[in-house]
């Protein structure tokens, strides 16, 4: 089954996986923090994920997103 995130769900997945914290994330995307927390919890719910630490790993894993060094 392909796992299609969107591009501001993959953004905060490599924010998070980045060390960003939420509250700067939604600075960074310009996104009211509300709507952040259900950008992530879409994602986590795609990927199959119990938490946004197991969602950034599986996307890792799947190739999803690439965190810069």
């Amino acid at each position: 089954m392909e796992i299609n995130l969107t591009d501001e769900e993959k953004e905060l997945l490599i924010l998070l996986g980045s060390g960003e914290m939420m509250r700067t994330s939604s600075q960074i995307m310009g996104i009211h923090p509300n709507v952040l927390r259900e950008i992530k919890r879409s994602a986590m719910e795609k990927l199959g994920a119990r938490n946004h630490v197991h969602a950034i790993f599986l996307a890792l894993l799947q190739g999803l997103i690439k965190v810069p060094d």
